[in-house]
């Protein structure tokens, strides 16, 4: 547990300063970010039942839920996802993980192959849905890429459809209603992460 508190202390020191750049002094998305972070750590780290998970890897986890909780708690409170905050992430959480899988080469490919895979299919999503997806969904998505292929690049179909189909639930629910138009933007970040935290927790325990 060392590896995860110093990974989530490192990270929010960091996040620390960007994060009043994209919500201001509001209060709620900052307990937002805190409870999406607790949720992203509880989904890393109980989908990992293997006792001899690297040091790295914990930290990975660390960096990766800090990121994601903060990511989520912007997209709610502005429709945006800071492709700063995307790639950064990204780039940390490839580096530890690689580092860990080094004399693991297959963990190392399914990791790559996770980003690109969730890269072309929210693309392929953008593009159908006639863009009504934002760039930063797209900047997103190799950083759930990445996660999702550690554990299992093929659970990124899981995701997609898990995503697709809660987004599309909550749209179709809010226009009936009549709370929204179809005109209006929906935040698809956190149906991003839902999605992929359902294929994570699916394939969980095979790590």
């Amino acid at each position: 547990m060392f590896w995860v508190l110093l990974s989530v202390l490192a990270s929010s020191i960091w996040l620390l300063y960007l994060f009043p750049q994209y919500v201001g002094l509001q209060l709620w998305p900052y307990l937002w970010w805190l409870f999406g972070s607790l949720v992203w750590l509880l989904i890393l780290l109980s989908s990992t039942q293997d006792s001899h998970v690297s040091g790295t890897v914990l930290a990975g986890f660390g960096v990766a839920a800090t990121s994601l909780g903060a990511l989520g708690a912007v997209d709610l409170a502005t429709h945006r996802l800071p492709r700063q905050i995307s790639y950064t992430s990204l780039v940390l959480v490839v580096v530890l993980f690689s580092l860990s899988s080094l004399s693991e080469p297959a963990r190392l490919t399914n990791l790559f192959i996770g980003i690109v895979l969730m890269a072309l299919m929210i693309a392929l999503l953008r593009l159908i849905s006639g863009r009504s997806l934002g760039k930063g969904d797209v900047h997103l998505a190799p950083l759930l890429g990445a996660l999702i292929g550690w554990f299992d690049p093929r659970a990124v179909v899981v995701a997609c459809l898990a995503m697709s189909l809660s987004a599309g639930s909550v749209a179709g629910i809010l226009i009936a209603t009549r709370r929204r138009r179809k005109s209006d933007v929906i935040a698809y970040g956190p149906y991003m992460l839902l999605g992929a935290a359902v294929a994570i927790l699916r394939v969980g325990g095979r790590a």
